[in-house]
């Protein structure tokens, strides 16, 4: 695993969580060489799983395909976390995604600024994210600021 990203990862873990850091500090090598092989079996059996999902109906449906009522619930007003920047409870899938797109990219820009030696390796701009929900808060229930 690169050097500088296991630096700015430990920093930003030992700064967040300083006594979690000192009893259990991460492996990441380990960590890494997990994520590749879990990442190889997945990639050896996608040949696998898309024989047997077609042969059980198990694929994405096309668009076209999709009922009205599904269509309406989760794409063109699809609920949004209660606590969010814009204030609204649904809004159209494609501009919930882009705003996120739009948030991560900003966020691996810096990241590889640091990386690359010309940004600031404490990432100071990163707020401690529950990526599952998108708040600023370990809970999931602050306001959702990455996705929406």
């Amino acid at each position: 695993m690169d050097r500088t990203i296991k630096a700015i990862w430990g920093h930003m873990l030992k700064t967040t969580y300083p006594d979690e850091y000192e009893q259990n500090s991460p492996d990441f090598d380990g960590w890494h060489n997990g994520y590749i092989r879990a990442i190889d079996m997945a990639d050896n059996s996608l040949i696998l799983f898309r024989h047997a999902a077609t042969e059980n109906g198990l694929l994405y449906a096309d668009s076209k395909g999709i009922p009205a009522k599904a269509m309406t619930k989760y794409i063109k007003k699809a609920k949004t976390p209660t606590a969010n920047r814009f204030g609204v409870s649904r809004m159209h899938y494609r501009d919930i995604f882009s705003f996120g797109v739009d948030n991560i990219v900003q966020y691996w820009t810096a990241m590889n600024a640091a990386i690359e030696g010309n940004g600031d390796i404490s990432m100071p701009t990163l707020p401690n994210w529950n990526l599952d929900k998108g708040t600023i808060d370990p809970t999931g229930e602050g306001n959702a600021t990455l996705w929406v």
